[in-house]
């Protein structure tokens, strides 16, 4: 468990989280631009990565 700065919102909390497990993610998968992807979920992270792809 990490404690958060006071600067820190617990709404930007979560969504550091959800960003750090999308860019591991892709990180393992090794995508080069260009490529397509396939993203099997369409829950926060998958909404994350779809976004994230497309730019």
């Amino acid at each position: 468990m990490f404690v958060l700065s006071e600067i820190l919102s617990y709404d930007a909390a979560v969504l550091t989280v959800l960003l750090s497990v999308f860019t591991h993610g892709v990180a393992l998968s090794r995508i080069k631009p260009g490529r397509k992807a396939l993203v099997y979920a369409a829950g926060t992270i998958g909404l994350l990565a779809v976004v994230a792809l497309q730019k």
